[in-house]
């Protein structure tokens, strides 16, 4: 449950605070990014409409093949999986990975992207990146802005104008220093999600 919504119940209270899932901390060694011409993004998760992956999608297939790659990382129902692999196998600049190990996935990544259209209570995703120096860009829906801060771990914008991804994704493109400059931000905010803080 969000912030935004736990303020309907709790109109009375005087104090409002969120207390966080914890997330096992990933003691992996953070491979420093080569900072090269091709930026890759990623996605980790189920592959459902709800979880935005189609939006995704199309937003890829508008930016350039060369500067930008999508690393999809996740499995879903056959049908809807083969779908997608069927209508995006000619992009050159996305790749279905199937089953991944998340942390291995993850040290490849230079952004993640969280697209949901529905009303995530808690986007662990979103953790296991910032333990990997890596920030996030998600949407404006549920639990997700509560623990993105934007512009300082990443980004947000508003799946219901597909332009915000793409104008977000256009401008990282434009300037990559400003998600390098995020990653020790990002590690710090994972600490916030410690089981032993």
């Amino acid at each position: 449950m969000s912030l935004t919504s736990l303020g309907t119940f709790f109109l009375n209270v005087k104090n409002k605070n969120v207390i966080f899932n914890s997330c096992p901390m990933i003691r992996n060694s953070i491979n420093p990014k080569t900072q090269d011409t091709l930026l890759k993004f990623g996605y980790l998760g189920r592959l459902e409409k709800k979880k935005g992956i189609e939006l995704l999608l199309n937003t890829f297939t508008k930016l350039p093949k060369n500067k930008a790659r999508l690393l999809i990382g996740g499995i879903g129902d056959d049908g809807y999986f083969l779908s997608l692999q069927n209508k995006y196998f000619q992009q050159e600049n996305i790749k279905f990975l199937g089953f991944v190990n998340p942390d291995i996935f993850l040290q490849d990544l230079d952004i993640l992207v969280v697209p949901s259209l529905w009303n995530e209570p808690f986007g662990r995703t979103i953790i296991e990146a910032y333990q990997q120096g890596i920030p996030v860009i998600g949407t404006k829906r549920g639990g997700i802005p509560e623990i993105i801060d934007s512009e300082k771990t990443g980004f947000l914008f508003n799946p219901d104008n597909p332009h915000d991804l793409l104008k977000i994704i256009n401008n990282i493109i434009q300037n990559p220093f400003i998600i390098y400059k995020m990653r020790d931000s990002c590690i710090k905010k994972s600490e916030i999600f410690s089981a032993n803080t």
